[in-house]
């Protein structure tokens, strides 16, 4: 199978590969697409984590405390003294905090971690679309040096032909022996070229196969991108970088919202069972007994000393920094845009005199072929026109393929 099937978007065999599925095939066998999976683990288990404030706090404390002064009690008269608190105070106790109204604290940290996994996969498809760059290289490749082999194929398969013609007539004394000589040494020349098309040929197919992980051959058919005579659609916001952008604001409006809560009272439940001496706040007790206590709490920290302020400011000022950085992209972006469209309107001009210009070389050759068959013109001369035929020939071809690269590249750049 060759190549010029694959130009000509003939019916393919099954061994065939579009750029399409190129695309796909080198992403889903990249390595970094393995973090996706990762980035969802790692959030599942941070936001179980978070989840965890609102489940009751169990925790055991101990304590031993001496006083050097304790509350003495007298009173005149009495028969006998009051018992007096000890000076060594000793508690084991079991605690459970409940946390019953955080301002929403929880749900927003739950909120800001769906964020950042977001955040984080939307960054990893960013990385992963810079594959189609590399696959678009090293495919186009593999068709250019195809081509340049099957356009050399020809070249030699014609100057055989013309050498076996030009030795018949030097064997019988009609042409001279430096015209066959001409005509070998060429031949040299030009397998020397396609033993280098060959070789950058194979290359090509090799960081293809590493790209999407399954072997290209030589028998392999690359299918062209249909053509389209209106190869854009517009620019609009379909690069990747775009939704990263957006997911990182959309993580600062959600701090910012984390830090408006955190101003909230909470509210939590306690309740604490122990054995100590004093047991609870009889402390003239002087033996160890268990007790328990039980409550309330809020906890309000109105003044933070304008931290939050200040943490708004910042927050304001990494959104500018977003604002910013998606400017200087979308600038990139604009001017990718009018170096692909310009280069897809050359090459379809090229592309559109080529088939005239092999037209007339072909011509050209076919009666330089009949003059050098006929002791009319030298080799040399021959060959001057089949080599521009052939250098009309490979441009042709080579310009269907860079147009081909070019919409290609334009849809890549835009994000289609």
């Amino acid at each position: 199978m060759t190549l010029l099937i694959a130009l000509s978007l003939f019916a393919a065999p099954s061994d065939t590969l579009s750029l399409d599925q190129a695309y796909q095939s080198a992403i889903a066998a990249w390595p970094l697409r393995q973090q996706i999976s990762l980035q969802e683990s790692i959030s599942e288990l941070k936001t179980r984590n978070i989840g965890v404030r609102m489940l009751p706090a169990i925790s055991i404390r101990s304590q031993a405390v001496y006083y050097s002064d304790v509350a003495e009690i007298s009173l005149p008269g009495a028969g006998s003294s009051l018992p007096q608190p000890s000076n060594d105070q000793y508690k084991v106790a079991l605690g459970v905090d409940q946390l019953i109204y955080d301002g929403g604290v929880t749900a927003q940290l739950k909120e800001i971690e769906s964020l950042q996994r977001e955040l984080e996969q939307g960054k990893i498809a960013v990385e992963l679309y810079k594959l189609r760059q590399q696959v678009d290289a090293a495919f186009f490749g593999i068709l250019t040096f195809g081509s340049q082999v099957e356009v050399l194929d020809l070249l030699l398969a014609d100057l055989e032909s013309r050498l076996q013609k030009i030795r018949s007539l030097v064997d019988n004394g009609f042409a001279l022996q430096s015209n066959a000589d001409i005509l070998a040494a060429e031949m040299i020349s030009v397998e020397q070229q396609r033993i280098e098309a060959v070789a950058n040929r194979e290359w090509a197919s090799s960081v293809l196969s590493e790209l999407i992980d399954r072997p290209v051959g030589a028998d392999d058919v690359l299918i062209l991108p249909a053509r389209n005579n209106h190869p854009t659609p517009p620019p609009g916001r379909d690069r990747p970088e775009y939704d990263v952008f957006d997911l990182g604001r959309k993580a600062l409006g959600g701090q910012a919202s984390l830090i408006h809560r955190r101003d909230r009272p909470s509210v939590a439940l306690f309740a604490e069972t122990a054995f100590g001496r004093p047991p609870g706040l009889d402390f003239f007790e002087t033996d160890f007994k268990p007790f328990y206590s039980a409550g309330i709490r809020m906890n309000w920290n109105p003044w933070k000393w304008k931290t939050g302020r200040r943490d708004r400011r910042i927050l304001d000022l990494q959104k500018n920094l977003i604002d910013a950085e998606e400017q200087s992209f979308s600038k990139q972006i604009a001017i990718a845009v009018q170096k692909d469209l310009s280069e897809v309107r050359t090459l379809e001009q090229l592309l559109s005199r080529d088939e005239k210009v092999l037209t007339l070389r072909a011509r050209i050759s076919e009666q330089a072929a009949s003059q050098l068959d006929n002791g009319v013109i030298t080799a040399s001369e021959y060959l001057t026109e089949r080599n521009a035929e052939s250098r009309a020939q490979l441009a042709m071809q080579l310009h269907r393929i860079q147009l081909s690269r070019a919409r290609a590249g334009y849809l890549t750049t835009i994000g289609k």
